[in-house]
């Protein structure tokens, strides 16, 4: 557990803070949230359609196995005499209805594949990023959050890295690539759980060797 002074944990809070308000405070977690619902919930529907897929499929592989079946009970039943004309018949019967579900099967796995196909893409399309367009009154000095000096550098910034913490309305906190927080009693010691599968663009994991070296960087 790392060991800070008050200056410094009060250095740390305040960059967390003011990185957190740049970002857009409590819309942009509302909006962070729902996105996240939204994504969710295109996951469900692309996991129902996939079931319903492949029930389908089943349905339809039994359709043709039924379908083969009369098909050769129906060539069997031509063969005979004249007295195996009512099972040729009766076959053949046997036969189109065999086609017809393999027909309606067929149709089924299709439209339960393309519900799956809308489903994954409206998650792509949630999760997927895209282009962001910014505006500001000047360029930006450097993209460094932690040694940038003004208010627009760190606007930009903002844009580009996400916080430990998100400054809401009412100066509340809530959660960033932190999940929890707390103080030791004497306020010396700032315990942080980490969220969970965070990967920079380049793919690296974010973890608390990484957030180490950065605290390090501020002293």
């Amino acid at each position: 557990m790392k060991r800070f002074s008050g200056r410094a944990l009060l250095g740390v809070l305040v960059v967390i803070t003011m990185l957190a308000a740049a970002c857009g405070g409590e819309e942009d977690t509302t909006a962070a949230d729902q996105a996240a619902a939204e994504a969710a919930a295109a996951r469900a529907d692309a996991a129902n359609a996939q079931e319903q897929a492949q029930a389908a499929q089943d349905a339809l592989a039994a359709a043709q196995a039924e379908l083969e079946a009369a098909q050769q009970a129906a060539a069997d039943a031509m063969a005979g005499d004249e007295a195996s004309r009512a099972e040729a018949e009766e076959a053949a019967a046997a036969l189109a209805e065999a086609e017809t579900a393999a027909e309606e099967a067929m149709q089924t796995a299709e439209e339960a594949m393309q519900a799956a196909q809308d489903a994954l893409e409206h998650v792509d399309e949630l999760t997927g990023g895209g282009t962001i367009v910014f505006g500001g009154n000047q360029e930006p000095s450097q993209l460094d959050a932690f040694a940038s000096t003004t208010v627009n550098d760190q606007a930009v910034a903002a844009q580009i890295y996400e916080t430990l913490v998100i400054l809401g309305q009412g100066m509340q906190l809530h959660p960033g690539l932190a999940t929890s927080w707390s103080l030791s009693p004497d306020a010396m010691r700032l315990r942080l759980v980490l969220r969970e599968g965070v990967t920079f663009h380049n793919g690296d994991p974010f973890d608390s060797s990484v957030l180490k070296a950065h605290f390090d960087r501020m002293k």
